[in-house]
């Protein structure tokens, strides 16, 4: 039956998750607005649907024309709208991108036919099963779409399969590892290895994921508590890749755990390590000294805790040195001060830190795209891309590396915001490594009496 004026439409605009191209959303319904004028079909703003779009929360959302009826709600309600009676065809830019399964094609004609529906598309016409010859045209260009999608599909595994299996990781990189020249794993710089080692050790002893979080920020290694018990899970730390459901490869590569310490570590389901008995900043830290026998002072409080201060532990010293807690700002100056005299480290900090943020970008466009091949029709397109989205991210990681290699450690971190306002761990980091030992001394008054040692 050929259409009657004034029909009214739904258009259904899809893209492959994002992947950008020609047939870009602005591209799909500037082409069916103007079919639809063509046509002279009435389609208003409301009878646009972009499946892509959850309506629900605002996001973007992955659909692909293989997926199922109940996983692409958007095709659903054009189908309703159909079967309702209020429109009378159903358009997309091209039949692909209404559907990449021919079954799903087959089982929707029907519906709409039932009604009276069209599905028309600008570029490939109309899919029908009014005769046989329409049906055999329809089921050709369907079943084409679902053999593109699904080779591309298997392509797509058996790519990132042999990757696999030549140690090439196409999952996200713990910190401490990198990317090398070959694409495969090879240790990050010296101090980045050193810091996930000790992080990996502070677990073991019993430490929280907060503390360890905090240790790791001060290095630059920044994570949210969930992402640092992520992090100590990856098996990548003891020279295995797994990604999905592909095959792992068991050893791709130099671990830089023991493997006996990982096992421990993931063995662990304590949530929290012990506490430290005291939350003042020098507990535990062993810098603060006795003047007269040189032993650590603790942290103490005189009753009720209003006054805090430190004490010689040495209960055998002859002279036991004491000082109010207003040490801890002295320390903190003698921090700030120690690292504001490094040339150039603000802007190198910058500079360090942009090369990260650029990176991980460049790692997480490059693992998107991974995930979209299976809707990439053209698979040396796709290869070529991937090949530059790979040296893209080599590039911006031997970039990052070189950067954070021949900085100081204090050039990742923002001592003055640390020192400042960060958490307690992250300044106890900041202090160990810039701080040898503060001696008390018994005479003078409390700035005399404090001598400090940088390293």
């Amino acid at each position: 039956m050929p259409p009657t004026t004034q029909d009214r439409a739904v258009a259904l605009i899809r893209v492959s998750s994002g992947i950008e191209s020609e047939r870009s959303p602005a591209v799909q319904l500037q082409a069916l607005l103007e079919y639809a004028e063509a046509q002279d079909y009435a389609l208003s703003r409301d009878d646009i649907l972009d499946e892509n779009l959850d309506d629900r929360t605002g996001k973007i959302r992955k659909v692909s024309g293989g997926d199922s009826l109940e996983a692409r709600p958007k095709l659903a309600r054009a189908i309703a709208m159909v079967e309702a009676g209020t429109h009378q065809v159903i358009i997309s830019e091209r039949a692909d991108r209404q559907f990449r399964d021919l079954d799903l094609q087959r089982s929707v004609i029907k519906r709409v036919e039932a009604k009276g529906g069209r599905l028309e598309s600008p570029k490939g016409g109309r899919l029908s099963h009014a005769t046989a010859e329409d049906e055999y045209h329809s089921d050709m260009d369907g079943a084409r779409n679902s053999y593109v999608k699904r080779t591309a599909k298997e392509r797509s595994w058996s790519a990132v399969e042999d990757a696999i299996k030549d140690g090439r990781c196409p999952a996200r990189v713990v910190p401490g590892l990198v990317r090398g020249p070959e694409g495969k794993l090879v240790h990050a710089d010296a101090a980045t290895v050193k810091a996930v080692r000790r992080a990996f050790t502070m677990r073991d002893e019993g430490q929280s994921f907060l503390v360890i979080r905090d240790y790791l920020a001060a290095r630059g290694i920044v994570r949210t508590r969930a992402g640092v018990q992520a992090m100590m899970a990856s098996r990548q730390y003891v020279g295995e890749i797994h990604f999905g459901n592909h095959t792992p490869n068991l050893a791709s590569h130099t671990g830089l755990i023991d493997p006996d310490l990982f096992d421990r570590v993931r063995a662990m389901r304590a949530p929290t390590g012990r506490a430290s008995k005291s939350t003042r900043l020098l507990a535990r830290l062993e810098v603060l000294r006795c003047g007269t026998c040189q032993g650590r002072m603790s942290a103490s409080a005189t009753r009720g805790g209003r006054y805090p201060f430190y004490r010689c532990a040495n209960d055998k010293c002859k002279g036991r040195m004491s000082i109010s807690a207003s040490v801890e700002d002295t320390i903190r100056d003698a921090v700030r001060a120690a690292h504001r005299d490094e040339q150039g480290r603000a802007a190198a900090a910058t500079r360090a830190r942009q090369a990260a943020k650029d990176a991980e970008a460049a790692r997480r466009k490059r693992d998107k795209f991974i995930e979209l091949l299976e809707d990439v029709p053209d698979l040396a397109a796709a290869r070529a891309k991937l090949a530059k989205l790979n040296a893209e991210c080599d590039s911006l990681e031997a970039r990052a590396t070189d950067l954070a290699a021949h900085a100081p450690r204090s050039m990742h971190v923002d001592v003055e915001e640390v020192m400042t306002n960060g958490p307690v761990e992250a300044q106890r980091s900041l202090i160990r490594d810039t701080i040898e030992r503060v001696t008390i001394h018994p005479v003078g008054t409390e700035p005399e009496r404090v001598v400090i040692d940088l390293f």
